[in-house]
This record gives C-alpha cells, structure tokens and sequence, in this order.
C-alpha cells in the first residue's frame, strides 16, 4: 500500500511554535509538545520522509499570508523537527523537474 502525503503532523509541529517566536504565546507549550510527541509515534507508520527547502518564490494568492520571513521560519522548524524526530529523511533539490527525477528515484529505491 502507497499513501502520500503534502503535509504530516510535521506542518501541524512547525506553525504554533513559530507563531509563538513571531506573535507572542497563541499555544501553550503542551500544546506544541502534544504534537511532538505525535510526530514521534505517527513517524514509525511512514517509510520515508522528503524534505523540500525553499528554492523558489512564494506564490501569492488570498490564502497564505505572502511573508517571506514567517516562511523560512516555518521551513527552519520543519528542519529541525525532521532532524530530531525523522533519523532518515530525503532532500529534494533544484528545478521542479530535477526534483520530480529525484522522487522517482527515491520512490523506485522503496517500493
């Protein structure tokens, strides 16, 4: 069975706790340690992880908030959430083609 996702509990650790750094305490701090600790519990039902850094402009639309700022620090704590809960995750690099080649290879390499 193959189930992929966009997002993970990783999205849902990342953004309380940076908007506890930007705006000042929205979350309690066992709010963000419950999701830790889901991260680390829901990551043995996953086989990889893949990691995609900012490389390109931010789109704009009516949804997200266009602050480059409260991206790359959302970027950095999924950063440092992978490397403390996910011993073995993917980074996926350049173009979106060359990214794309990556994926496949990675995803040949697991299934």
């Amino acid at each position: 069975d193959l189930l992929f996702s966009d997002r993970s509990i990783i999205d849902g650790a990342a953004h309380p706790k940076v908007n506890n750094n930007i705006v000042g305490t929205m979350f309690p701090t066992y709010f963000i340690e419950m999701f830790e600790n889901i991260l680390h519990f829901q990551k043995s039902f996953f086989d990889i992880y893949i990691y995609l850094p900012i490389e390109f402009p931010m789109y704009s639309d009516e949804v997200r908030p266009n602050d480059e700022l409260y991206r790359q620090e959302i970027d950095n704590e999924i950063l440092r959430l992978l490397r403390k809960h996910v011993a073995n995750f993917y980074t996926v690099t350049g173009t979106v083609t060359q990214r794309t080649e990556q994926l496949i290879q990675i995803l040949h390499h697991h299934v």
